[in-house]
C-alpha cells in the first residue's frame, strides 16, 4: 500500500546525525504542503517501517546517538543550574540523575 509519505525522503524519519538545519531546509520547501499528508499517526507508522527495515546495529547506533544528545542536553541544564560546578562535579550530578531514572 502506497502513501503521500512515500515520497517523503527517509532522512526526515531516520536522523543517524543531529543536524537540524537539513530537515528544516527540506520542510520549507513551497511545493509540498507537510501539514496536510503528515499527522503524528502516520509518521509513527513510517518512522517504525524505516526502524523495521534497519538492521540491529543501525537500530543501536541511533539509540547510542539519542542517549548521548539527552545527556549533553542533561548537562546543560545541570551546568545552567549550577553555574559553579566544574565539569567532574556535572558528571557527578548527571550520574546521580541517571541513576535516579533507573530507580523508577
Amino acid at each position: 500500500m502506497s502513501t503521500k509519505l512515500d515520497a517523503i525522503p527517509a532522512y526526515l524519519f531516520v536522523a543517524t546525525s543531529f543536524d537540524f538545519r537539513l530537515v528544516t531546509t527540506v520542510v520549507s520547501k513551497p511545493q509540498i504542503d507537510y501539514r496536510k499528508i503528515v499527522n503524528a499517526g502516520a509518521a509513527l507508522e513510517k518512522q517504525i517501517g524505516r526502524y523495521r527495515q534497519m538492521t540491529g546495529e543501525q537500530r543501536l547506533s541511533i539509540a547510542l546517538e539519542l542517549h548521548e544528545l539527552s545527556c549533553d542536553v542533561a548537562r546543560e541544564g545541570i551546568r545552567r543550574a549550577n553555574p559553579g560546578a566544574d565539569t567532574a562535579e556535572v558528571e557527578r550530578l548527571l550520574h546521580r540523575r541517571l541513576e535516579l531514572a533507573r530507580a523508577r
